[in-house]
């Protein structure tokens, strides 16, 4: 059985291996690019969007790269339970609260002795209800006028990837620090956004 997995599962342990976590990505940044120039740097990955001074003479770049927002996959889900062709609701599926009902419940237990000695109980239950449940959206809509159904169609989820570095330079401009001020997931199977750009 374990073997008719194979072909799904290899490929997924093989991305996973290969995949750098935010804390693996700043180690192999920094040792690639402490002691280099912040200037071959900013020439390789492009210019920082905030630059602030230090007392030494040096400065702190502030950069961010990889900027990107993707479409997130919100393929409508099917119904947990089919839709019933009588009105009525599967058990275990939530119902529409009623606009106005009734409900009556009736429970009654009977317990006695059998000739060897078992005593038995029997519970029954019975349960009546009747309710109104009206789609308001669709109830205005038609006084109105108006078609029915939601006034608009939702916008499509998004998520946007990013890696935001803090670059320490001394005053000659040579790099000394790398710290991750943001790191998200990565555009497909990457731990890290800063794992995929900065290699």
């Amino acid at each position: 059985m374990i073997r008719r997995y194979w072909p799904i599962v290899l490929p997924l342990l093989l991305a996973a291996a290969g995949c750098q976590t935010s804390a693996e990505a700043v180690s192999t940044v920094n040792a690639t690019w402490v002691g280099r120039p912040a200037d071959d740097f900013f020439s390789r990955y492009g210019a920082p969007y905030s630059t602030s001074p230090r007392q030494d003479g040096g400065a702190i770049y502030s950069w961010r790269g990889g900027e990107q927002t993707l479409a997130v996959n919100t393929a409508p889900r099917p119904p947990a339970f089919p839709p019933s062709p009588f009105g009525t609701t599967p058990a275990g599926q939530p119902t529409p609260a009623p606009l106005f009902g009734d409900t009556t419940s009736r429970t009654t237990s009977n317990s006695w002795v059998r000739a060897d000695g078992t005593k038995v109980t029997e519970t029954r239950s019975r349960t009546t209800s009747a309710s109104v449940n009206v789609d308001t959206t669709k109830l205005v809509g038609s006084l109105l006028g108006a078609a029915a159904g939601p006034s608009a169609a939702p916008k499509p989820a998004t998520r946007t990837i990013v890696c935001e570095l803090s670059i320490t330079a001394d005053p000659e401009g040579v790099i000394t620090a790398l710290s991750v001020k943001r790191d998200t997931e990565g555009a497909f199977l990457s731990l890290s956004r800063c794992g995929e750009i900065l290699k």
